[in-house]
C-alpha cells in the first residue's frame, strides 16, 4: 500500500466500522491550567488529515455520549491489520475564546481523552499521539471564534 493511499483506506475503515461504544470515564472538573509542551504548528496536507467533529462538554474535556461511537468506529479503523505500522498524532484544537494557556491546556486534554479512549478499545500505544494547539490552528482564521475552529484533528504519519 503506498503512502498517499493511507488516508483514504483510513476515511473507509473509519466509515465501515461498525463498534459500539462504551461510556466516556469521568473527567475532573477542573482543568489543569499549566499549557501542555506546544510543537510549533505544522501546515499538514489535507489528504494527510482527518477531521473529527468530536463533542465535549462546555469547558470540559469529557468527551460527549454522541460522540463516543465516532471513537470506537475509529479504533476499529486504526486497529485494522492494513494499518499496522502505520503512525498517528490525535491533535486538539480550541477557538480563541479565553486565555491562551488554558486552551492549549484544553486542546491538549480533548485530544488526550480520544487517545485514552482509543487505547482502551486496543489502538496500540506507539501508534498513536495526543498533542494541543489551542488556537494557534484555526481552520477558519477569518472567524477566530467560529466553534467549527473547536476541532479534532487525526493525522497520518509517514511510515
Amino acid at each position: 500500500m503506498s503512502h498517499r493511499h493511507l488516508p483514504g483506506l483510513l476515511c473507509l475503515l473509519a466509515l465501515l466500522a461498525g463498534c459500539r461504544a462504551a461510556g466516556p470515564p469521568a473527567a475532573p472538573a477542573a482543568i489543569p491550567v499549566q499549557a501542555a509542551p506546544v510543537l510549533m504548528p505544522a501546515r499538514v496536507p489535507a489528504e494527510r488529515r482527518i477531521l473529527l467533529t468530536i463533542h465535549f462538554q462546555r469547558d470540559s474535556y469529557e468527551i460527549d455520549d454522541a460522540s463516543m461511537r465516532l471513537v470506537a468506529n475509529l479504533a476499529a479503523a486504526l486497529a485494522d491489520e492494513r494499518l499496522r505500522g502505520a503512525g498517528f498524532e490525535v491533535n486538539g484544537h480550541t477557538d480563541v475564546s479565553g486565555r491562551l494557556a488554558r486552551n492549549l491546556s484544553l486542546s491538549f486534554l480533548r485530544a488526550n481523552a480520544v487517545v485514552e479512549q482509543l487505547h482502551a478499545r486496543g489502538v496500540r500505544h506507539a501508534t498513536i499521539r495526543a498533542q494541543g494547539f489551542g488556537p494557534l490552528q484555526l481552520l477558519t482564521p477569518s472567524e477566530p471564534a467560529n466553534p467549527g475552529n473547536r476541532r479534532v484533528e487525526i493525522i497520518a504519519l509517514s511510515r
